[in-house]
């Protein structure tokens, strides 16, 4: 149903990380757009290509790089433990946080309300500093505050008296679980996990883009209409232990013909079996997820639900983050095989896993549930957040 017209809204968006933490907020820009809202985003320079050119661009302050974002990346999972990833991607993301505040406060100027990435604790002091209300978009449930406030104790010193020293006022902190004053929005489908019990904390469904049929490359179409295969793909996440090699060497074992996506800076493995084709560029999920039979990926918010909604069994091979909730929680709907991390990957367990990607009763389960999915607007859900909140 469409939304009714709403007065003109000053929107803020601030978010950094991946390019899974960025595009969600490109989607919904564009959404906000489209209903004659004022859009400011404060990013990283390299991610204004994701965002539509009518907006404003604000380029966080430090100047964070493609390149030392693939390198933060490759060094943090190469980490001894998750602790010691945290620390990484935590030195990058606040390494520069004297800089990145000044230009979070000149984005905060005039406007009505922010949404604000749960990892963006330099804007969501700006924005409180400005008195500007925000909401706090998070791609996974917070967790029980006794538990994660005693493993996370450090980081959450560290961090806040970082702030501290640049804001110039003491900031009690909940490093990547910092809930909004006004209104969290979990980027979820609330198919997928039990409602919150907490306070202002809604579940928005998925921000996907419309499912609707799009063109793939020659070459693609020919492999998939040669039969049943398997999609592999981790997005941008480096591959540091040989994972690549590892799966398609299991595909191989067990029969699976395998489309394998390797997203630059990773490299397509050496040896590459008969019945695996390997893209190197990103691929339209929406169109291609609903002609595969399976799909093997990394866990990622916005993976795990284009799956949900196409109806696709799924193998989740974590690597940071909420990647393992999510691998947690899909294997725990039945849509999919115990999830294995990137760093245990061994034959005798993929095997099994791989066999198991052939279930009927997985493959009736993720068919009878994609409906339900596919029908939610997470996007839709956070626009109208915004302009309840302004």
């Amino acid at each position: 149903m469409a939304m009714l017209r709403s007065r003109r809204v000053r929107v803020l968006l601030s978010t950094f990380g991946t390019a899974g933490d960025v595009i969600p907020f490109a989607r919904l820009a564009r959404a906000l757009v489209a209903r004659d809202h004022a859009v400011t985003v404060h990013s990283w320079p390299h991610y204004r290509r994701w965002f539509p050119e009518t907006i404003r661009f604000v380029a966080a302050g430090g100047g964070v790089t493609e390149d030392e974002l693939d390198r933060t990346m490759d060094w943090a999972l190469r980490a001894p433990s998750p602790f010691d990833q945290i620390r990484r991607f935590a030195d990058l993301f606040y390494g520069r946080a004297r800089d990145d505040y000044e230009t979070a406060r000149a984005s905060c100027s005039g406007q009505d309300v922010a949404l604000i990435n749960m990892l963006d604790h330099v804007a969501q002091a700006a924005a409180d500093r400005a008195g500007l209300p925000w909401l706090c978009y998070t791609s996974r449930p917070l967790p029980p505050e006794p538990q994660a406030d005693a493993v996370f104790a450090d980081v959450d010193a560290a961090v806040g008296a970082l702030l501290a020293e640049v804001t110039g006022a003491p900031r009690r902190l909940r490093v990547w679980r910092e809930a909004s004053p006004v209104r969290t929005l979990v980027v979820c489908s609330p198919r997928l996990i039990a409602p919150p019990a907490a306070d202002k904390v809604e579940l928005t469904g998925g921000w996907l883009e419309p499912a609707q049929p799009e063109p793939l490359p020659l070459a693609l179409e020919d492999f998939l209409a040669r039969g049943p295969a398997l999609l592999v793909t981790f997005g941008t996440m480096p591959d540091v232990t040989g994972r690549t090699a590892a799966l398609v060497a299991a595909a191989a074992q067990t029969g699976w013909r395998a489309l394998v996506q390797v997203l630059p800076p990773a490299l397509p493995p050496d040896d590459v079996p008969a019945g695996i084709h390997v893209v190197t560029a990103r691929l339209p999920f929406a169109a291609l997820l609903p002609r595969v039979a399976a799909v093997v990926h990394h866990g990622s918010v916005g993976t795990a639900h284009e799956v949900v909604r196409a109806g696709r069994p799924a193998l989740v091979v974590p690597h940071m983050g909420d990647q393992f909730f999510w691998a947690d929680a899909l294997h725990a709907r039945g849509l999919g095989p115990a999830p294995i991390a990137f760093t245990a990957l061994a034959p005798a367990p993929l095997r099994e896993r791989f066999a198991a990607l052939r279930d009927p009763a997985i493959a009736r389960r993720a068919e009878a549930l994609a409906p339900a999915v596919a029908a939610e607007d997470g996007v839709a859900a956070a626009v109208r957040a915004l302009e309840a909140a302004r």
